[in-house]
């Protein structure tokens, strides 16, 4: 109960259980379809970005067609489950590739566990403190982040370091 006696934010009510795949009511997908598109642009340069800060990182290639099929499969399988849209989460891809997973099966056994969490762990998640969270998040992130190249780049010209560091994932 850190929430009431130590003031600390905790995650709160987590809803349990699964969406029924169903498909989404087109009533309102007229309004919807600018602000649709923009956020399908957004999340695949993010996706790209993403996906080549890891990659230059671990010399790897990205392939920016596949990259696009996979977030347009991914959105259609979302459109009937209920799921937000999806793109390349960079804290999510920090941690697999600090884990090296090099098989897609770190995907199959992400979604079953959170299959199971969804079903039978909501309720021990209400006390999680937040901190916890952006903790784990932080870990995953500290590893991405290339400090050598921000000293250098500092000594190099000023100008350029503070426009890196607006833009360094």
């Amino acid at each position: 109960k850190l929430d009431k006696r130590a003031d600390v934010p905790v995650v709160g009510d987590v809803p349990s259980g699964l969406y029924a795949p169903r498909f989404p009511s087109l009533a309102n997908a007229g309004p919807l379809l600018s602000p649709a598109l923009t956020i399908a642009v957004v999340t695949y340069i993010l996706t790209i970005n993403v996906g080549k800060a890891v990659a230059s990182k671990h010399d790897l290639a990205v392939d920016a067609n596949q990259e696009l099929l996979a977030l347009a499969a991914m959105s259609l399988i979302g459109a009937v489950t209920g799921s937000c849209v999806p793109s390349g989460s960079f804290s999510r891809t920090a941690l697999i590739a600090d884990l090296q997973a090099e098989s897609f099966l770190h995907n199959l056994f992400s979604a079953v566990l959170i299959i199971l969490v969804c079903l039978f762990l909501t309720a021990p998640l209400f006390y999680l403190p937040k901190a916890v969270l952006a903790s784990i998040i932080f870990l995953a992130l500290k590893n991405m982040m290339n400090f050598t190249r921000c000293k250098e780049l500092y000594k190099l010209s000023k100008s350029e370091w503070a426009q890196w560091m607006g833009a360094a994932p």
